[in-house]
């Protein structure tokens, strides 16, 4: 009972400063679960959805062979259809981790978006 209170009181810090927790090394060793709570909470410390975009994409990219199999469930985290058209558009072309509109499921997700 005492470790789900810890968890949800660090969990309500790391979404209210979500920038700089992205931005953390430690960000990118969080397992999948910690990460798909954290780009999936409610609210969320970032000025954009492109941002969270951003995280699940580096987070996926610090060990893609490890973790492309987990990419569909990351993805489904980012709100794509809370950002505007020139946002989603520049979510066709990744700065980084080009391999993930490989996958069908990820560039579905963008089309309903888009549509």
């Amino acid at each position: 009972m005492d470790a789900q209170r810890n968890w949800l009181r660090a969990l309500r810090l790391l979404t209210h400063r979500f920038e700089e927790s992205i931005c953390d090394p430690q960000f990118l060793y969080l397992d999948l679960n910690c990460v798909m709570e954290l780009l999936s909470a409610q609210s969320i410390g970032a000025r954009s959805e492109v941002l969270v975009f951003l995280a699940a994409l580096n987070w996926l990219s610090h060990d893609y062979a490890r973790r492309q199999d987990h990419a569909v469930k990351v993805m489904g985290c980012v709100r794509f259809s809370s950002m505007t058209m020139d946002e989603i558009v520049a979510c066709y072309h990744p700065p980084f981790l080009p391999q993930l509109l490989e996958v069908p499921e990820v560039v579905t997700m963008l089309f309903k978006a888009t549509w």
